[in-house]
């Protein structure tokens, strides 16, 4: 896949999951920043849907965790700067579909909670987005019916928060499937992001994750982006951000020119 900016406008987090030693979670994208600390470390493997992947298991309850978290680039649960649209990609490799399993969650240490994405056992695998108001209560919107997550195999999920639109949206497998309204998070202290689970409900995901993209102040994603996501089911990966080497599931960002050369006008013009 050709670069295309649409792909990167407003990404400030991004997790290729390829790290097959150590147990933290880096951040690609900003080197740092948004690096996500282990909970009884979780594993990896070289089977992800583009290069590694990591692995998560409910009986081990492992999760990858960042607390505090700057909430304010995404939906800031925190009493300090606005609240911001904000949207997420990601492939789900679930391997057990009873009971329900976080694959996202954003909760404080006293359980409330402010998002959580999860498969659920309801409908054998329904994939549900829920935004609270309050910290207990919710909104969701949710694939069901036949828009179900497939056990053991990759299928991509995107989700997210247009503020302006006041609605939270979700995708599965590149198929649009259900928004509801959601005027704004609630604001809890002691805020924490989790990947592979939600620590204050004691409930946790078993399966792999990949290619985790986060974006803020982006609206509800079109589907001619998540159609580029998608890519015919291959996905891509952000390999690096600048890359002259094409593949059929990159983005490629072609190098600037050092500098620009233009012809040399004639000296003269000869009329005949």
């Amino acid at each position: 896949m050709a670069f295309d900016l649409d792909l990167l406008t407003g990404l400030f987090a991004y997790y290729k999951c390829d790290g097959i030693t150590g147990s933290v979670l880096a951040d690609a994208h900003s080197a740092g920043p948004f690096d996500l600390a282990q909970q009884n470390s979780p594993g990896a493997t070289a089977s992800g849907k583009i290069a590694g992947a990591r692995t998560y298991l409910i009986g081990s309850q492992q999760l990858h965790r960042k607390s505090p978290f700057n909430t304010n680039f995404i939906t800031n649960h925190t009493p300090v700067g606005a609240q911001r649209s904000w949207a997420i990609n990601f492939w789900v490799y679930p391997t057990v579909l009873s009971g329900d399993h976080p694959i996202m969650s954003t909760s404080s240490a006293s359980g409330l909670f402010g998002h959580l994405i999860r498969v659920e056992a309801t409908s054998g695998g329904r994939v549900a987005s829920y935004a609270s108001t309050n910290g207990t209560s919710f909104v969701n919107a949710h694939a069901s019916g036949a828009s179900t997550v497939a056990i053991n195999t990759w299928n991509m999920i995107t989700a997210g928060w247009d503020k302006a639109a006041g609605k939270i949206w979700l995708y599965l497998n590149g198929v649009f499937i259900s928004e509801v309204n959601h005027a704004a998070y609630h604001t809890v202290a002691g805020d924490a992001l989790q990947l592979g689970g939600w620590l204050a409900a004691s409930s946790y995901f078993s399966g792999r994750l990949d290619e985790i993209a986060w974006w803020r102040d982006r609206v509800k994603l079109p589907q001619l982006t998540v159609d580029k996501l998608w890519n015919g089911g291959q996905g891509i990966a952000f390999i690096d951000f600048i890359t002259t080497t094409a593949a059929a599931n990159r983005i490629v960002v072609p190098q600037a020119p050092t500098q620009i050369v233009a012809p040399a006008l004639p000296t003269r013009i000869v009329v005949d």
